[in-house]
């Protein structure tokens, strides 16, 4: 009987074969759709042009912000296609005949990481990722996005997320430079696959073998940051893969990695298909403490009933771009200075915060100026809201004392002065006399009224300190007034002595620590190189044709070794040092704007025969090394956290250098526009300038952020 079945499904499959192979009417393009599929996927910071050949898939990883002027990383990834060993590898050697152009730039798909740069004039149209076989012929292409121009802020600080899922991506926002060549990333020892990279984040896939807490280390060229990172796994596991209609099954969600876990988690999950998720096919499931099991595991069945006959799919996503739970209405210790991560005209700024449980925090508050924010404030948020990520959107916070220090109503005795108000902060608001006759407000906490009345004292067992007159307290008693006189002395009675016992012998408290004990938490080794006061620039624009006469006619401006102390003049303030202050005045300089080819050399340039143009930049820098370690040690007997900067610097050398061919890319730029095949000697001053400026601008941002992680590591 099944052969019987399987007999006109052969037939048919034949019959096709057979129209295909005779029919005169099918063109060579017609041909190649039917072998060749493109498709753009957008995930997770990442824009994907996936590719469909006869030999299998080509994936094509791309940052997701990417940009014109930008330059930029992504990965090439291929899947051979067949059902045995034997098939699968013919199938990986073909694909390694295709090649992968992106933008301007083409590389074969075996080679893993493409480098490109987008033209700053790209324009609105996006770029193009074209897939050529082995004679360079195009099978297939695709459009992908880009901004018409960069923002104009950067992240100045790497921030790796606290959480992230076993093979999934991980996004992490800092200041980049668009080459994965020179970043690494590991995750509990094992290295995490390379996705994409711009000058604002990097993309990698968090490993699947590496479970639970553990530590992450990211290295960016000679920076280095390391801090702890929670790699939570899910496993998905389904009765049946296909369900007639009405038909149920049970797919058990297993969340692994959650030991010690002090905070919720949350894991978006999906079903799609032929069949329905009882309670609705997209769920949140949120995670407390208390819910995870031995070996740091939840598990959930969800019911699936078939709604068409056929199959389904079911995925689970864990939130991990920041922490899951508000601080809204608890005290927060402030980490790093804010800083702002969206743009001019709608600013968030980043700001990292410590909970009293000693959790790492972000939060991100939105304001058009810079919150008046230093490191070591506290902070209470007043108002905030968690979206889907995890992230914590601020929009009201009040600055508070420390709620760690010792607070001087302990133990203490106060008047009610007024009925209790509330609940506001947690508790009931009470207004009362302190013991040094000052009004103040104190928080009783309790979900019902408290049961005190005006006239009536209370003292106070356990508080902390929110401002100068207000305070949250942690349990009280009604209790007499202080003031009034002691009752009379009864008369005393006699009474037996009393039988002495032996007093129990002393305890010793067990300190958790010994005064001076330091350990080490992580550090964060970052490499600046900047301009100082010191710095010698060079600079020049020069063409192929008798360059050393048109070198001799340039103009003296920045044509030669000078410092740029001698250049700069009054733009350079007292004592600038190492940093962005130093190459800000450089900037400022070449706005004033100045010439690069003298009147005289233009003239004579007009008249050579062109072919290329260069530009040229030659700057002596200062290599910084910065280090900031963060350690805990023993005050008495209680373990303080501490940071410590240290730096070493010496001397390097910033060379770079662009050029430009008749017929090339970026030849308009130093061209004539209506006869592009003559050279133009204002254009290319215009492009000098333009490279030269872009190049400083790099310098500066390094010198700002040099600046600021110094300033940050408190």
């Amino acid at each position: 009987m099944p052969d019987a079945r399987r007999l006109p499904v052969l037939f048919l499959v034949v019959l096709l074969a057979s129209l295909f192979a005779n029919d005169d009417r099918v063109s060579p393009e017609t041909h190649a759709q039917r072998q060749y599929q493109a498709s753009v996927e957008e995930t997770l910071g990442l824009q994907t042009a996936v590719f469909t050949t006869p030999s299998g898939t080509v994936r094509v990883n791309l940052p997701d912000d990417a940009a014109n002027g930008d330059s930029l990383s992504g990965t090439v990834y291929t899947a051979p296609a067949g059902r045995t060993d034997a098939e699968r590898q013919r199938n990986r050697a073909e694909l390694t005949r295709y090649s992968v152009q992106v933008a301007d730039v083409q590389s074969p798909a075996g080679e893993r990481i493409v480098k490109f740069d987008l033209a700053p004039d790209a324009g609105e149209q996006g770029f193009k990722v074209i897939l050529r076989d082995a004679s360079s012929r195009s099978v297939a292409e695709l459009a992908m996005s880009s901004e018409s121009a960069p923002p104009t802020e950067v992240p100045q600080m790497y921030m790796p997320p606290d959480r992230a899922q076993a093979g999934r991506w991980i996004n992490i926002p800092g200041p980049f430079d668009g080459d994965l060549a020179n970043t690494e990333l590991e995750i509990g020892g094992a290295q995490a696959n390379p996705l994409a990279e711009s000058p604002r984040k990097t993309v990698f896939q968090s490993p699947v073998d590496v479970v639970g807490l553990t530590n992450l280390s990211l290295r960016e060229n000679e920076d280095l940051i390391e801090q702890p990172i929670r790699n939570i796994n899910v496993v998905l596991a389904a009765g049946k893969l296909n369900l007639n209609r009405g038909e149920t099954t049970t797919v058990n969600i297993r969340v692994e990695g959650l030991n010690d876990l002090r905070h919720d988690v949350v894991v978006d999950v999906a079903c799609t298909g032929s069949a329905d998720m009882q309670g609705g096919n997209n769920q949140k499931i949120q995670i407390s403490p208390n819910q995870v099991g031995p070996g740091g595991i939840y598990t959930r069945n969800q019911t699936l009933v078939g709604r068409n006959i056929g199959g389904f799919g079911v995925v689970a996503n864990v939130r991990t771009g920041g922490q899951q739970l508000s601080v809204t209405d608890q005290p927060v210790h402030v980490e790093s200075d804010p800083v702002n991560i969206g743009s001019e005209e709608d600013k968030v700024w980043y700001v990292k915060v410590k909970t009293l449980d000693g959790q790492m925090r972000k939060i991100y508050i939105r304001q058009d100026f810079k919150p008046a924010l230093e490191i070591c404030n506290w902070i209470k948020i007043d108002d905030s809201e968690v979206d889907n990520d995890g992230w914590e959107y601020v929009d009201n916070y009040t600055k508070v004392e420390d709620p760690t220090a010792p607070c001087e109503l302990k133990d203490k005795t106060v008047r009610v002065e007024g009925d209790p108000i509330g609940p506001v902060n947690g508790g009931w608001q009470v207004r009362a006399t302190g013991p040094d006759g000052k009004t103040i407000y104190v928080y009783l906490p309790g979900a019902t009224k408290p049961n005190v009345k005006r006239g009536e004292w209370i003292r106070i067992r356990n508080c902390q300190k929110l401002s100068s007159n207000s305070y949250v307290v942690d349990g009280w008693d009604v209790t007499d007034d202080p003031n009034a006189p002691p009752p009379a002395p009864a008369q005393p009675v006699a009474t037996p002595a009393p039988t002495p016992t032996p007093d129990p012998p002393p305890v010793t408290a067990v300190k958790p620590c010994e005064d001076g004990d330091r350990r080490r938490r992580g550090a964060v080794r970052r490499v600046f190189e900047v301009i100082t006061e010191e710095s010698e620039i060079t600079f020049r624009v020069y063409p192929d044709r008798d360059s050393g006469a048109a070198a001799d006619n340039m103009a003296a401006w920045l044509n030669g070794t000078q410092p740029v102390r001698d250049f700069i003049g009054d733009n350079l303030p007292d004592g600038a040092g190492a940093g962005g202050l130093a190459a800000g005045a450089v900037l400022a300089y070449v706005d004033r704007g100045a010439e690069i080819i003298t009147a005289l050399a233009k003239s004579k340039l007009r008249n050579l025969a062109v072919g290329s143009v260069t530009a040229e930049l030659l700057v002596t820098t200062r290599k910084i090394t910065a280090t900031c370690t963060t350690y805990e040690v023993c005050i008495n007997g209680e373990w303080v956290e501490r940071k410590e900067f240290t730096e070493r610097s010496e001397e390097s050398t910033y060379r770079t250098s662009k050029t430009v061919t008749r017929g090339g890319v970026g030849w308009e730029k130093v061209s004539e526009t209506s006869r592009p095949q003559f050279f133009d000697p204002d254009k290319a001053e215009t492009w000098g300038k333009e490279f030269l400026k872009k190049e400083i601008e790099k310098l500066k941002r390094d010198g700002d952020n040099y600046e600021a992680f110094k300033r940050n590591c408190r």
